[in-house]
């Protein structure tokens, strides 16, 4: 079930950047909120934040990870959380995906470049860069996620 799952949302982020091209340069950046302050998480929920899966990409191609220390424990399966704001606006702060930590899972929650950035499709390649980070390091995530 988790692979037909993945498998969806990596065909359906494929499909979306598919012949989608755009060489102009960036809009200037609108007047936009700043990021929100950090979220801070319920009580005995841990969280690495700015974790920058884009070499040189700054906090805009960062994530936190959230999650409950477990010693010992097994794999745990990785939930990934893309805000909302239409490409244009938003941050990973605050994560309305936390309480799913308490049920055992960890939590990645991604930042992206909004359009007043970069042009469309670089929000999708962002979202796709973290998974392959994400993916690249599932070994080290687990290490770090669980308490020596």
């Amino acid at each position: 079930m988790q692979h037909s799952l993945l498998l969806l949302m990596v065909l359906l982020l494929a499909s979306c950047t598919a012949g989608a091209s755009d060489d102009r340069p960036a809009a200037p950046a609108a007047a936009l909120p700043p990021h929100s302050p950090p979220y801070e998480p319920p009580p005995g929920v841990k969280v690495l934040r700015d974790i920058v899966y884009v070499p040189g990409g700054g906090s805009s191609q960062s994530l936190d990870l959230y999650y409950v220390p477990a010693p010992n424990s097994k794999p745990r399966p990785l939930l990934v959380w893309i805000h909302g704001g239409g490409w244009m606006r938003g941050d990973k702060n605050p994560s309305v995906a936390i309480r799913f930590v308490d049920r055992g899972y960890i939590l990645a929650s991604i930042d992206y470049r909004v359009s007043s950035t970069a042009h469309f499709p670089a929000q999708i390649q962002d979202c796709q860069a973290a998974i392959r980070f994400l993916r690249a390091n599932t070994d080290r995530t687990i290490k770090m996620t669980v308490p020596a």
